[in-house]
């Protein structure tokens, strides 16, 4: 590894403070109560037995899908890798970042330096970071570095 991808792990938050894991149907059941209300404000139109359930074909496939699901002892991560066509190296997209209400911000802030770990580890090129992340753009950017906005360009279907 280089001088320079060795130096990114520096800014990482110490493993000791929050313990991030694969969330699978344990700790997805322990933080049902908090989570499922949180995401249902999240994506409206959906029931908390859809969001849960949707969440349940994820939980205990780290490592075995595109999709990522981790936690902290307050807050959960959903993250994906796609890789476009003709071009090389994937990219991570995160779906969600919540933390439960009264917990430390820095348990979302872990998460990210997983998410960070996990591109790394797969040489994915970037993170799309979701815009409603309970994690603030400048903290996200305490971990990740700089971000960027870009913009895009859209048609509604049928028009």
């Amino acid at each position: 590894m280089t001088e320079a991808a060795l130096a990114k792990f520096d800014v990482m938050v110490d493993p000791a403070q929050h313990i991030v894991r694969a969330c699978d149907l344990p700790q997805l059941a322990d933080r049902a109560g908090w989570l499922a209300p949180r995401l249902r404000a999240l994506f409206p139109g959906y029931q908390d037995a859809h969001i849960m359930g949707w969440l349940r074909t994820m939980a205990g496939t780290n490592g075995t899908s595109n999709y990522r699901l981790v936690c902290t002892d307050n807050a959960v991560a959903l993250s994906e890798y796609r890789n476009e066509k003709l071009v090389v190296a994937p990219f991570i997209i995160d779906h969600f970042v919540v933390v439960n209400e009264g917990a430390d911000i820095s348990e979302g802030q872990a998460l990210y330096d997983d998410m960070n770990r996990w591109g790394m580890s797969i040489g994915a090129s970037e993170i799309h970071i979701n815009s409603r992340s309970d994690v603030s753009r400048q903290l996200v950017e305490e971990r990740l570095g700089k971000t960027i906005e870009r913009k895009a360009l859209c048609a509604k279907v049928g028009k």
